[in-house]
């Protein structure tokens, strides 16, 4: 889980067309991922921080918090 919490975010804005080619990363997504979505069509732009996420793993030993290193929030499981 915390490997998936702290991977690139990524945005991408609905409706194709204009803006909607754009895939906005905060850091690169890796050479293979990104040369395959510019093979569709899409432009990759670098955005910076795009938010942080906080998550709970549900697991039979009970919740596990998880929280973002990007940002300033607390994951909490009680």
């Amino acid at each position: 889980m915390e490997r998936a919490v702290a991977a690139p975010l990524f945005h991408h804005q609905w409706p194709p067309g204009g803006e909607g080619d754009v895939i906005w990363v905060e850091r690169s997504l890796g050479d293979e991922a990104e040369a395959g979505l510019r093979a569709m069509g899409y432009e990759i732009e670098r955005r910076g921080a795009l938010g942080d996420i906080q998550a709970i793993e549900l697991s039979p030993s009970g919740p596990i918090p998880v929280s973002d290193p990007r940002g300033i929030g607390v994951g909490l499981a009680e």
